[in-house]
């Protein structure tokens, strides 16, 4: 048994209208409402659109141009979140990406403190540190007196 399905055909035309609108949802951090513009194709509306995130998370939207994510956290350098938009329509007929549009991730509290540990160019500073009082004593008995505080 054999399925077979129609030709899928690519129009050049792309979703346009591509908007965000970040909304502040308590504690929980910040929404991002996508919403793009339906545009017919010879009087037919899509029956749904494609998301894609960041090139590698892909999801459908049926019925409403609207498309609703919580804003990520910005760990592993992913500054940002890039969203580009597809229509899907009965006729087999789909568009093109649309133009992309990208969001700031919140900052995450270990990343804005985060210290560089080595320095290119900088000779290595040494510690002042000699040691407890105690270790020292012991260096001291051990090593004879004048090793002791090195």
């Amino acid at each position: 048994m054999s399925i077979s399905f129609g030709p899928i055909y690519f129009v050049s035309t792309i979703v346009s209208g591509l908007t965000v609108d970040i909304v502040n949802s308590g504690p929980l951090g910040k929404t991002a409402t996508f919403s793009w513009e339906s545009t017919d194709i010879d009087g037919t509306p899509p029956k749904e659109w494609r998301v894609i995130i960041n090139n590698t998370q892909t999801y459908l939207v049926k019925d409403n141009p609207i498309f609703s994510m919580p804003v990520p956290s910005a760990i592993f350098d992913k500054c940002k979140t890039c969203v580009r938009v597809q229509a899907i329509y009965p006729n087999g007929i789909i568009t093109e990406y649309g133009d992309e549009i990208c969001i700031k991730n919140i900052p995450h509290r270990y990343c804005n403190s985060r210290i560089l540990r080595t320095t290119v160019g900088k000779k290595k500073k040494h510690s002042t540190f000699k040691g407890s009082q105690n270790m020292r004593y012991a260096r001291a008995i051990k090593m004879g007196g004048k090793n002791a505080f090195r």
